[in-house]
């Protein structure tokens, strides 16, 4: 079992990512566009293909076109590590506490292929 990774979509404002590692030093924190990271306009498919390769569950606030993406990636026999979907009228904290419970109370293979809107409802 291993400890869920994030990777921190274009889409989401940069602080997110400097946020949660403030609130959690251990936590494994890389935002598209950093170096390591796919690059600026990644598409979702490559960005999918980047994060299975590297063990990364994606952070995105893409609730139109990353879930069917995402979908499809597992229905052609690949998998994800999980996918976030931040939820609207949320604070950074409420966003930050949901991913803290999820690096700090689950594993990354808990999350395999899902799809989950957080925070959660």
């Amino acid at each position: 079992m291993s400890a869920v990774k994030f990777l921190i979509d274009e889409d989401v404002a940069k602080y997110l990512g400097t946020a949660l590692q403030r609130a959690e030093s251990m936590v494994v924190v890389l935002r598209v566009v950093e170096s390591g990271a796919p690059g600026s306009g990644t598409l979702d498919p490559p960005l999918l293909a980047w994060a299975q390769a590297n063990g990364f569950a994606i952070v995105t606030k893409d609730k139109n076109t990353m879930p069917g993406h995402a979908l499809e990636h597992v229905r052609t026999g690949n998998h994800t590590w999980g996918i976030f979907v931040l939820r609207t009228g949320f604070t950074v904290r409420e966003i930050v506490d949901s991913l803290l419970l999820i690096y700090g109370a689950s594993q990354a293979e808990e999350w395999r292929d899902q799809v989950n809107f957080i925070p959660f409802s």
